[in-house]
């Protein structure tokens, strides 16, 4: 063999190996998950398939850039990822997920920018209470429990407008005092704005969102929900400390009524509460299962409703009727 063939196999031969390499290392992520850290953007990461999760930040920045990609996978901000840490402010590619809980006890942290969520996935900014400026660049049609509870700088959210979904808490204690038209909200669940000032500022006996009541303010002891509501949350449950809620003693529910949350009548001591047909369900927090509602409640109903066999299932005070005006 030549001395020129020789030379040609050889160059061949340290391609075919960087070839060889350079596959193992691309495809070795679709059968084992490859974990480490990437120093120039400071995260750890966890690598899965085609995709890079941005496991935790551990950079010294605190105007933090994500990363579209790492090592050749497109990325997503992992859960927790920022837990407790001192950023000040993040930007997101429009590219990006941002998973549950991502920025929960980021104190310093004043301004949030970007991602591809839709969905403001359970305590995302949970307890951020520097947090001022909040800017997706998707429409958001899901916020769940507890995204933004206990942000207390958070006045203003324009990002509402397309939103279908409202978890439990979502908005609790911020900074909030007005909100935009919601025209698209199907479901909003217990204390979504409580102690905000918004909801402070509410006049009338019944603050309502969309079609969800979310609490009764009034001084009535004999309460008509009005018509139009198709969910009553946790609206009049008694807190002693809490100015706004009083023991009443009757309740009368309008057919518009679907849906009861659990702790609609918490801590009530004797309450009769008339409960159409129309209800179908008595739900824990947002809607996933069915428990028994607290409170000494005895339920009015017609014969053969849900409510009568709710009351029955759960050992309930009953009593039937051919109906109520």
């Amino acid at each position: 063999m030549s001395k020129g063939k020789k030379i040609i196999m050889s160059i061949a031969a340290v391609m075919l190996l960087i070839i060889t390499v350079g596959l193992l290392w691309w495809f070795f992520p679709y059968f084992h998950s490859v974990s480490g850290t990437d120093e120039e953007t400071g995260f750890n990461y966890l690598i899965t398939k085609d995709t890079a999760v941005l496991t935790k930040y551990v950079g010294e920045e605190t105007v933090v850039y994500v990363p579209e990609r790492l090592k050749g996978r497109k990325t997503k901000v992992g859960w927790r990822c920022f837990a407790g840490t001192n950023i000040e402010e993040v930007y997101v590619p429009d590219t990006v997920e941002v998973s549950s809980e991502a920025f929960v006890y980021c104190k310093s942290l004043k301004k949030f920018t970007g991602s591809s969520n839709k969905v403001i996935f359970n305590s995302m900014f949970f307890d951020d209470d520097n947090l001022e400026e909040v800017i997706f660049v998707k429409k958001i049609e899901e916020i769940e429990l507890g995204a933004f509870a206990h942000c207390t700088s958070l006045q203003e959210v324009d990002f509402l407008d397309e939103v279908r979904y409202l978890g439990s808490g979502a908005f609790r204690e911020t900074g909030i005092e007005q909100l935009p038209e919601m025209e698209k909200l199907e479901h909003a669940g217990n204390l979504v704005f409580y102690k905000t000032p918004w909801e402070e500022n509410q006049e009338g006996d019944f603050v309502i969102i969309g079609t969800s009541l979310q609490l009764y303010s009034g001084s009535e002891k004999t309460v008509y929900i009005p018509e139009g509501v198709t969910e009553v949350c946790s609206a009049f449950a008694y807190n002693e400390e809490n100015k706004r809620s009083i023991q009443v003693n009757e309740i009368y529910i309008p057919d518009t009524v679907e849906s009861l949350n659990y702790r609609a009548f918490a801590n009530q001591e004797n309450v009769i509460v008339y409960i159409p047909d129309s209800v179908t369900e008595v739900v824990y927090r947002d809607n996933d299962k069915e428990v028994k509602m607290e409170g000494n409640v005895k339920i009015i109903t017609t014969s053969g409703s849900y409510a009568e066999e709710y009351a029955q299932k759960y050992g309930i005070e009953y009593e039937i009727v051919d109906g109520w005006d």
